[in-house]
This record gives C-alpha cells, structure tokens and sequence, in this order.
C-alpha cells in the first residue's frame, strides 16, 4: 500500500493519526481505538525509508531545521482526499512521522496528531483532562518534552493536582535530566491534601535514587515513605518503598 492509498484510507475515516516507526508496523488510530487495515497486514518501513519519507516534501529552510535535530510541522492538500498535517519528529537518533487529517485545525500546535483532542480543547479550553490525556499520548509516542509541556498545561489550569505534579516530576528526572526541578515537584506534592500513596511512594523513591549526589537525600527519603505510611498505613507500594529503603 503506497502513501496516496494510505491517505484515501484516512479520508475515509476523518479524525485518524496514522504512526510510522522504524522498522515497526504502521498504525491507524482514531483516539484511542485503532482502525484496521483493508487488507489485514500494515506496511512498515526501515529507518532509512522513514528518513527519506520525511525529507522529501519538505522546503530547504525546513531541511534546514531537520538537520538540526528539530521537530516539523506542515500542513498540505491532495485532490479529493482533503489536508493533512505530517509532524515530524526524532526519538534516539531515528526519525518518526506522524499523519493526521487537516479537515479542521488544531487550536494550538501542541494538539498535533491529536484532532480528538484539539475539538475537545476547542469546546471546553478550561478542562484539564485533555492536556493530561494528551501528556499520556506523548509518553506512548516517547516525546517526553511534548508530554511536559501537556502536564504544564494541565497543571496551570488545574494547580496544585499532586498526580499532574507527580507525571511532570517523572518526566524531569527520568527522560530530561532536570532532576533538582523533578525534585523540587515531588516536595510539593507531597505537601498538598489530596496527595496519593503513589505520589508520596514515587516522591521517596526519586529522592533516594538521587542519593549518590546528596547522601542527605536517604534520610528525606525515609522522612517521605513515613509521612505517606503515617496516612496510608497499609497501602502496598509505601510498604515496598519502606523495605527496599531499610534494605539499602
């Protein structure tokens, strides 16, 4: 199946996202539900493929920003099928592409590949859910910053939200080496009423996992798990964390 008929099957099914990935099987999705190929097997191609599928229909100045290491957007029409947004993107050294249909544009740019999320966005711009939706997508598509930027978003409107603070600290420490920021969100969340076990387990794990740079970190740690155990006595991950500390 070539890419003409790969986009007159997305024309027939508005508010798709098609995902291509090196080496792995192309997928159509309309939200969250994938839409099946007409022929039972997708197409997949080799990172080389995937490159030059990128590159192709692209300007020299948006060469330019490829060769840089920059995401792409661009937007284009093709007779009777409509527009359709390619987002273009690099994860460890190899290129990903993504393809939406254009029929309506997003609000905002960050709604990329997303039009469910971007009418949803348009309807209620104050509902938090859908930059935390969309944060959870990006994290499925393994574009943490992407996803940091949802969670940001999400956490503007809906503040001091311990599990909103909890995904922003994930993504600092674990995929963008911005671990005293990572930090600096679990010690909030803690603070806050509504804060959950998880939350207090993932804050006193983070913290001790970062104790080869600040020995001290062991005992806020423990001070952590016992703050969560002191209002959650039998939740299992807090008693985990307590024994993998006390085991250290």
């Amino acid at each position: 199946m070539n890419i003409v008929a790969i986009l007159d099957l997305m024309a027939r099914h508005p508010g798709t996202l098609l995902s291509i990935r090196p080496n792995q099987a192309f997928t159509l999705t309309r939200g969250d539900d994938a839409i099946a190929w007409p022929d039972g097997e997708a197409p997949r191609l080799s990172a080389e493929q995937v490159r030059r599928l990128v590159y192709t229909p692209v300007t020299p100045q948006q060469t330019y920003q490829l060769d840089a290491g920059g995401r792409l957007r661009w937007e284009f029409g093709v007779k009777d099928l409509g527009r359709f947004v390619f987002h273009a993107f690099m994860v460890n050294g190899l290129w990903r592409l993504t393809i939406s249909n254009a029929a309506a544009p997003p609000p905002d740019a960050s709604f990329a590949g997303h039009p469910d999320l971007a009418e949803a966005a348009a309807k209620d711009p104050a509902d938090a859910q859908v930059w935390w939706t969309l944060g959870t997508r990006r994290i499925g598509e393994e574009d943490p910053q992407a996803a940091l930027e949802a969670f940001e978003r999400a956490d503007a409107l809906r503040p001091d939200d311990p599990s909103i603070l909890d995904q922003r600290a994930f993504l600092l420490l674990a995929h963008l080496s911005r671990g005293a920021e990572g930090l600096e969100l679990y010690r909030r969340a803690v603070t806050l009423p509504g804060c959950t076990p998880v939350v207090f387990s993932h804050c006193g794990l983070a913290l001790f996992a970062q104790r080869r740079q600040d020995p001290g970190l062991v005992d806020e740690a423990r001070a952590v798990i016992e703050a969560g155990l002191a209002k959650f006595p039998s939740d299992a991950d807090l008693l985990e964390a307590k024994r993998l500390l006390d085991t250290a």
